[in-house]
């Protein structure tokens, strides 16, 4: 019989290990409406190479389009533009394994 370690990390190997972190905190909708979003329009059907520019104006479009007031965990003051807040989004998903 396998040792739940063994199975652990057959399941969960893979994966980063903060890759769900983006949902544990107060800004947990924006980050799932944006990675639909992401999923929809950025990469569709076709997955290919996204630039770090391309990421983060499709970011800040997704932001404006909405009117997020959201306040992500970099932005202390909770007043910054939609370029910051993109910028910011982008590095948390980067940082969580997406």
């Amino acid at each position: 019989m396998e040792e739940p370690s063994e199975l652990k990390s057959r399941i969960f190997g893979a994966l980063p290990p903060d890759l769900f972190r983006v949902f544990s905190g107060p800004a947990r909708w924006f980050y799932a409406d944006l990675l639909e979003q992401i999923d929809r329009t950025v990469f569709g059907d076709f997955p290919t190479v996204i630039s770090r520019h391309e990421m983060t104006s499709a970011i800040r479009d997704f932001i404006d389009r909405r009117g997020y007031e959201v306040q992500l965990e970099d932005d202390a003051t909770g007043q910054s533009s939609s370029e910051l807040k993109a910028r910011i989004a982008y590095r948390r998903l980067l940082d969580t394994g997406w």
